[in-house]
């Protein structure tokens, strides 16, 4: 940690000898004069008359816009991206409500027949 501190002291102290040696050596920066542009200070008075405009003039309305021709209407969509569906599709049909509950009677001689097969697999291996 030593080695650490005394380096970045010692680097820290030459460069700022050097920022002081090199900025007193700098050359002043020079600007070239530039011309000067005449200004007029309008009193209020001048203002007013020179934005108030003519009392003698015609009053002229606002000139409406006419389009020229309609623009041709185009039956197919501009954009190839989208896709475009050419004939009616119907939709898909609605999922049903809810599944139907199996009938315990049947559920139960289903399970009876399982474990009469499994019986009848045992006495054939046997």
């Amino acid at each position: 940690m030593r080695v650490g501190l005394v380096s970045s002291a010692a680097a820290h102290a030459i460069l700022l000898a050097w920022g002081i040696v090199n900025l007193g050596t700098a050359k002043p920066f020079e600007v070239a004069p530039t011309e000067s542009l005449p200004i007029e200070i309008l009193s209020p008075e001048e203002f007013d008359a020179m934005t108030r405009g003519s009392k003698t003039s015609k009053t002229v309305a606002a000139p409406k816009v006419q389009a020229e021709k309609l623009a041709a209407v185009d039956d197919e969509p501009k954009d190839d991206a989208l896709p475009v569906a050419k004939q009616d599709v119907a939709p898909p049909p609605p999922p049903p409500a809810a599944p139907p509950k199996p009938d315990p009677e049947k559920v139960a001689k289903a399970e009876a027949d399982k474990a009469e097969q499994a019986e009848a697999a045992r006495a054939a291996e046997a």
